[in-house]
């Protein structure tokens, strides 16, 4: 079974990198993830940049090099990183908190699985998540720079960064704001967010219990408290509840 899981991770792999991954307005050196396919112009040029589906990219990479390592896949660990600074034209960094937390746990990823220099960009990283705490409004990150709009969706990716990256006390608060705002106490499972205001959006999406599970299973195993492993082991039973059929997750419509 394991050569056939193997067989179909390499031939998954191969189709990505042949359809998708192109250089960089012809760039030698480069390598990025066309969005779509086909694609149109403005995609093959890459002047539609959707940053953290190269977090995602880099991610699977990692994955790669892990399953099976050559010097390949570290070339294109480094590759992609790079290129991706490239494009973003300003930086490491963008106005979404959850873009960064993703480009910062596929960096991290890399750097400490297959030892890939990414200090400058996980510390960059990193300190946008950290600064962007915001006691003012009881804490909690917001989606955005220019939102007023304080989600699970950042705040999970986040969390695991900074508990990974020594920011145990942070991450901690991340996940105990969370708890304390946004898990619904009748069904036990996440809501998506909070306003600035104090009003609750109540849509329950996979995502958010996916990244929330994320946050609580690493501080659990990095500080050893009960607490977050009790809310692992009630959270899985809350999904497992009311979130999926014979045991498969129920799939969602739209956006």
């Amino acid at each position: 079974m394991h050569d056939t899981w193997s067989s179909r991770a390499d031939a998954a792999e191969e189709a990505v990198f042949s359809r998708h991954v192109r250089r960089l307005w012809g760039l030698p050196g480069t390598a990025l993830g066309v969005v779509a396919w086909p694609p149109v112009r403005r995609e093959r040029l890459f002047f539609r940049w959707h940053y953290w589906w190269q977090a995602h990219l880099i991610d699977c990479v990692v994955d790669a090099e892990e399953r099976a390592p050559s010097a390949r896949r570290r070339r294109r660990l480094a590759r992609i990183a790079r290129t991706h600074r490239l494009r973003n034209l300003t930086g490491w960094t963008n106005s979404y908190y959850d873009d960064m937390a993703w480009l910062g746990l596929s960096l991290e990823r890399a750097q400490r699985l297959h030892l890939v220099d990414n200090r400058t960009a996980i510390a960059a990283l990193e300190s946008e998540l950290f600064d962007a705490w915001d006691p003012a409004h009881g804490g909690g990150i917001r989606w955005s720079r220019k939102s007023d709009f304080f989600n699970v969706p950042a705040n999970g990716p986040a969390a695991v960064l900074l508990a990974r990256t020594g920011k145990l006390w942070r991450a901690q608060a991340m996940a105990d704001w969370i708890d304390a705002t946004l898990v619904d106490p009748t069904t036990h499972l996440v809501l998506d967010g909070i306003h600035a205001d104090g009003r609750v959006e109540t849509p329950i999406y996979s995502y958010c219990q996916g990244v929330v599970l994320g946050a609580e299973t690493e501080l659990a195993i990095s500080l050893g408290d009960d607490k977050h492993r009790e809310r692992v082991h009630r959270l899985v039973a809350a999904v497992q509840q009311h979130l999926t059929k014979d045991g498969v997750i129920i799939g969602g419509g739209g956006g």
